[in-house]
């Protein structure tokens, strides 16, 4: 270990170099693990060379004590972890996302994820929220830890679906400006017809820039760069890609036009919440229904969202005093002239 000195020449700043010590054990200490009793057993071998060894002097005598000290400090600690620093020049292995270091808790985040729907709805988009771990509270550890669920994670609602690869990975995710680069492995061979491939591709981006909105920020990223393997995406299963940074598609042609958003599939509720919902509707009107768990409707009702078509609009809905049981609730558009409902949503859910 090499220890720069500063000030005159001749008068060596001990406390600097007490300072720096200090910081290169207190961040090796944060990286690795080492048994529960090491830390004790540094301390005494400290305190015994110390009562052997200190001598209180100035000048040289006392910078040669600290670093016989410093020397036993970092002897005892190499020790300790097997040789587990760092070579210099190197690099640790990456930690991957959601793992943790020992003795540490996960780190986790309530993130947006979309899914395809059914067919029956184009195979628009759906949202849903899950407790994910995440490496690190950046947006590039966020689009990690999000990406990396809709590859690997069912949707809670049965009706949704991911049509990307079973093998598909992230790789790697930078972040340079407003847009962010994903580098995904596995992913560039599927089956899909190119509507699908496009809206997995409307997927990949309205999940990352989505996830990329920060606590206590407005917005996030508007673009991502998709590399496949290391090289920039032009085409995805046979269907050719936009020019790059890949944006958005507009809201209408695709999100579903009709979402339940809250209670989210298999949860539990208590016996008065609120229901939210949300909509690309003309007319900013669709429908609430309410169902028990023998099929009876509970209710049912017209809701007014707060934005017709093309924007998308919300409204929330305060359910009073529901008995404990099993429910689904449906959204749907109830067409002007009879017919069949359109764009159903439902969730099931339990009251306890």
């Amino acid at each position: 270990m090499t220890v720069r000195k500063s000030g005159s020449a001749g008068a060596p700043d001990t406390a600097g170099t007490e300072e720096l010590l200090r910081r290169a054990l207190a961040g090796e200490a944060e990286t690795v693990g080492v048994s529960p009793d090491a830390l004790g057993r540094i301390r005494g071998s400290v305190r015994r060379r110390r009562a052997r060894r200190w001598v209180w002097r100035p000048g040289p005598l006392r910078v040669g004590a600290v670093a016989a000290t410093a020397a036993a400090v970092v002897a005892a600690i190499l020790a300790g972890l097997g040789g587990a620093l760092p070579r210099p020049g190197g690099t640790r292995p990456p930690n991957p996302a959601g793992a943790a270091h020992p003795g540490r808790p996960v780190p986790t985040a309530n993130l947006p994820v979309y899914y395809l729907g059914p067919s029956g709805v184009g195979g628009r988009l759906y949202r849903e929220y899950h407790q994910i771990p995440v490496a690190g509270p950046s947006a590039a550890r966020r689009i990690e830890a999000a990406l990396g669920a809709m590859f690997g994670l069912p949707a809670a609602d049965p009706d949704y679906r991911s049509p990307w690869p079973g093998g598909a990975r992230v790789g790697a995710v930078t972040v340079d400006g407003a847009t962010a680069s994903v580098d995904l492995t596995g992913a560039g061979t599927g089956d899909a017809d190119p509507a699908t491939a496009r809206m997995a591709v409307q997927q990949l981006v309205w999940t990352a820039t989505a996830t990329s909105v920060l606590p206590g920020q407005a917005t996030g990223l508007s673009g991502v760069r998709l590399l496949l393997d290391g090289r920039p995406a032009t085409s995805l299963w046979g269907t050719p890609l936009p020019a790059q940074p890949l944006r958005r598609g507009p809201a209408a042609e695709v999100l579903a036009p009709v979402w339940v958003i809250d209670p989210q599939q298999g949860t539990v509720q208590g016996h008065s919440f609120t229901v939210n919902l949300a909509g690309i509707v003309p007319g900013a009107t669709m429908r609430l229904r309410v169902l028990g768990a023998a099929g009876a409707v509970i209710i049912d009702r017209t809701v007014r969202l707060s934005a017709a078509a093309p924007q998308v609009g919300t409204a929330s809905v305060a359910i009073d005093d529901l008995p404990s049981g099993g429910y689904t609730v449906e959204g749907y558009v109830a067409p002007a002239r009879g017919g069949g409902e359109q764009w159903p949503d439902d969730h099931r859910f339990t009251v306890g």
